[in-house]
């Protein structure tokens, strides 16, 4: 069991702290993702488009330039890849990047116009697509879907590069906002330790009730703990003044029995007797003059600890 106020409510500061981060973790991580995807999205758009105002038809069929003004639909080894197929999912016209690709893609032309989509190869490998379905270009008639994909595995990397720094940010910012806590803390508790410190002088007998210069949430303890050192205090004041009423009052029947004892020693057949009742008198006055000694302690504080002599 924890004893210490201040480590439990770090504790518990933690535990929340911690459960709040880990929350908010896969909130951020979803948010990140959906506004990446829509950058992926208009990015993908933007490169359709640029197939779309680089495509030509003549005769009916599907004219491209050699060098498309898109330059990454021009590298080999570029991750951008374009495919134009005609309406029945034909394949007309793919970039140079898909020469080294087998893309299991088919098109439907069903006239939804723009689709943005995640698909998966048999190999494993995943793509974001986004087919637009046309029907004019350069204004004659054409049915054509203008399909541009890029690789998953790029945008696996980005999350997973974020996923790390935020781990590594949220880390850092708990660490920091247990140093803070815990400073905070130990600010907040400082009352109740100068109360722990008044109790003890309380206790030691160097003072005789508590300070207000509390905050207002302790005032009721200090106030209910100074009527109870009030209330003690008066009691042993009674309790004093009993005892002494008590010794003087059986001072004078002591004496009484001291002379009787004195007429009785004087007899040789009572001398034991009379030794006996001489005893007795005396421990009796004894005690009577430590209850007298102990009644007239008037600083003697709170008792803490009892050894044994």
């Amino acid at each position: 069991m924890i004893r210490s106020l201040r480590v439990r409510l770090m504790l518990a500061a933690a535990m929340l702290a911690v459960i709040f981060m880990l929350a908010t973790l896969p909130a951020l991580q979803g948010a990140y993702s959906l506004a990446l995807e829509g950058a992926i999205e208009q990015r993908l758009a933007s490169d359709v488009t640029t197939l779309i105002s680089a495509a030509r038809v003549e005769d009916g069929h599907l004219m491209m330039p050699l060098m498309l003004p898109g330059e990454q639909f021009n590298l080999p080894d570029s991750r951008l890849l374009g495919y134009i197929y005609d309406r029945n999912g034909q394949l007309v016209w793919r970039s140079r990047a898909t020469e080294d690709e087998n893309i299991n893609y088919h098109p439907r032309y069903d006239g939804t116009g723009n689709e943005f989509a995640k698909i998966k190869e048999p190999n494993g490998e995943e793509f974001f697509v986004y087919d637009v379905e046309i029907k004019l270009l350069g204004g004659r008639n054409a049915a054509f879907s203008i399909v541009a994909l890029q690789p998953v595995r790029e945008y696996q990397v980005i999350i997973a590069g974020l996923r790390e720094k935020l781990y590594l940010g949220f880390g850092a910012a708990l660490l920091v906002l247990l140093i803070l806590l815990w400073a905070g803390l130990t600010w907040g508790l400082r009352a109740l330790k100068g109360l722990s410190q008044e109790l003890d002088q309380v206790e030691a007998g160097s003072r005789e009730s508590l300070s207000e210069e509390h905050p207002r949430e302790l005032l009721r303890l200090t106030g209910s703990l100074n009527r109870l050192l009030l209330s003690e205090r008066e009691q042993r004041i009674r309790y004093r003044d009993s005892l002494g009423d008590l010794a003087h009052s059986l001072k004078t029947p002591l004496a009484v029995l001291q002379g009787v004892s004195e007429t009785i020693a004087k007899r040789p057949e009572d001398l034991e007797q009379a030794r006996i009742l001489q005893s007795q008198i005396e421990r009796m006055s004894q005690q009577i003059d430590y209850q007298l000694q102990r009644a007239s302690l008037r600083k003697s504080g709170l008792v803490r600890h009892h050894v044994s002599l």
